[in-house]
């Protein structure tokens, strides 16, 4: 494979990354019990014992002792803990209105941010104990969309066959990356790619699916480090994650990259976001590691992995040009340490 150092040029004079926001640890996907009751019996569970409140705190208390600033609690089939009080009072830790729509025999997702007035204004399945058909899961985008919310295919390649996601994405707007093996997340970033590799402007976000009182997995694993205006506004984390700001880590030790590119005008631009380019134009891409000496950097693109390159130093830059062959393509980065993937940037989209 063609090495990444064969064209790439190490900048002396670095351009600004121009970030006016600020990077902060968000995590997703988190659960305030240890049972699916709600999921699996939606009518014999009355609303308020759909959540727990000494979860929530749990999850706020451990959110703190792990410097992260943002939690997307995701209970099953309901959205009544957003009306606590702890949802609408300032707090060190910021709580993003999310709830899982979880099925026993079917994909599951979690649904971040729409409008709700009431806690009966939940978007549910009609039946969770039933096969989901196509149209359900339609009709869940579009209410979610509808609502002006957001749409995250939850744990798509999982083991248990019965509970993972059809090979369509019925218009969510992204993919959850979960690095426990259970969840199989090479699986789940090879149909990432694959939905890229065919024009979809699909973004990936990490998520645990950790329950409070369980031991399955870490609540701080598969974690996100999310470029947002404002953290301690949950609107801004929303629509941080809404245009793709956000790199998918490990865990809160892996590497950081931030990747920036220019256009022969000077005009700036990150990921998550589409530049439009003429076809003799190309694009000079900055990016930064840190924290990643001995890992190794890899560059997607539309086409599959294009070039890697070691990280030389814990404060690593690069500066290159690339110029993209098809009319449609992407340029996105992992970095990996002895083939294991530690981070994973959301894709810069390009357009002719």
């Amino acid at each position: 494979m063609k090495h990444l150092q064969t064209f790439a040029v190490l900048a002396l004079f670095l351009l600004p990354f121009g970030l006016q926001a600020k990077w902060v640890f968000f995590q997703n996907h988190l659960h305030s019990h240890s049972e699916h009751t709600f999921s699996r019996f939606p009518h014999s569970t009355d609303l308020e014992r759909s959540y727990d409140v000494r979860g929530i705190e749990t999850l706020m208390n451990l959110a703190l002792e792990n410097n992260v600033q943002a939690l997307a609690i995701t209970d099953h089939n309901t959205i009544a803990h957003w009306f606590e009080p702890m949802f609408s009072k300032d707090a060190e830790v910021v709580l993003v209105p999310a709830m899982e729509w979880t099925n026993m025999f079917g994909g599951h997702a979690t649904l971040i941010g729409f409008v709700a007035n009431d806690a009966k204004d939940a978007i549910v399945p009609m039946n969770p104990r039933a096969t989901v058909s196509e149209d359900m899961y339609q009709d869940m985008v579009q209410k979610t969309h509808d609502r002006n919310g957001f749409v995250i295919i939850n744990h798509p390649t999982l083991m248990y066959a019965w509970q993972q996601w059809p090979n369509h994405l019925y218009g969510a707007d992204a993919i959850e990356l979960n690095f426990h093996f259970f969840m199989r997340p090479q699986a789940t970033l090879d149909w990432w790619q694959e939905k890229l590799a065919l024009d979809h402007k699909v973004y990936l976000v990490g998520g645990c699916d950790y329950h409070v009182g369980g031991n399955f997995v870490s609540p701080f694993e598969s974690i996100n480090y999310i470029d947002v205006l404002d953290p301690a506004q949950s609107k801004d984390v929303v629509d941080a994650l809404k245009q793709g700001r956000l790199i998918v880590l490990r865990n809160a030790s892996s590497p950081k990259i931030e990747f920036t590119a220019y256009n022969a005008l000077g005009e700036v631009y990150q990921m998550g976001e589409t530049v439009k380019l003429n076809a003799l134009q190309s694009l000079m891409v900055q990016v930064k590691v840190h924290e990643g000496e001995g890992h190794t950097l890899h560059l997607w693109t539309k086409t599959g992995e294009k070039q890697h390159m070691k990280i030389s130093s814990n404060d690593f830059k690069i500066f290159f040009p690339y110029v993209f062959q098809n009319e449609t393509d992407f340029i996105r980065f992992e970095i990996r340490k002895n083939n294991s993937l530690e981070a994973v940037t959301n894709p810069l989209f390009v357009q002719r």
